[in-house]
């Protein structure tokens, strides 16, 4: 019984840190099948991050495979700030402005977001889209070089 209990619990403890096998795509593929999907794509992506940006009003860090964030072509990873700490640290960063450059590997779901465009605190009637995968945990990324 006893052995019993203790496989269980090790093969349960293992299954929590299994990293999902998402299959890979380009950051271009992956944004063009989200734009066609409702449940958006689970992938892994390969990039270099060409942008770095924090949008204080949603406390949101965002990592940008393209430096133009709104062409449909780009994949946004989205970090929430409560991530930022662990992230510098697992990286050994002074701050997340420093993966700037840097080639990373993600996983998650791409997932096309509807982006509305205000001024001066007022809704412009306007919009576009954007392609975002939310990074909920830092097992989601790794630096590859």
């Amino acid at each position: 019984m006893k052995k019993i209990l203790l496989l269980s619990l090790a093969l349960t403890v293992s299954a929590c840190s299994v990293v999902p096998n998402y299959p890979h795509y380009s950051v271009t593929d992956a944004a063009s099948t989200s734009i066609n999907s409702q449940n958006g794509l689970r992938s892994t992506l390969n990039f270099e991050v060409k942008k770095v940006g924090y949008v204080p009003d949603e406390n949101n860090w965002y990592l940008n495979a393209l430096q133009n964030y709104r062409l449909p072509e780009n994949v946004s990873i989205v970090i929430n700030e409560g991530l930022e700490q662990e992230l510098n640290d697992k990286f050994n960063l002074n701050s997340l402005k420093d993966l700037k450059n840097k080639s990373i590997e993600v996983f998650g779901l791409v997932k096309r977001e509807k982006i509305f465009l205000y001024r001066k605190g007022q809704f412009t009637g306007k919009y576009y889209y954007q392609n975002h995968l939310q990074l909920n945990n830092s097992d989601q990324i790794t630096l590859v070089d």
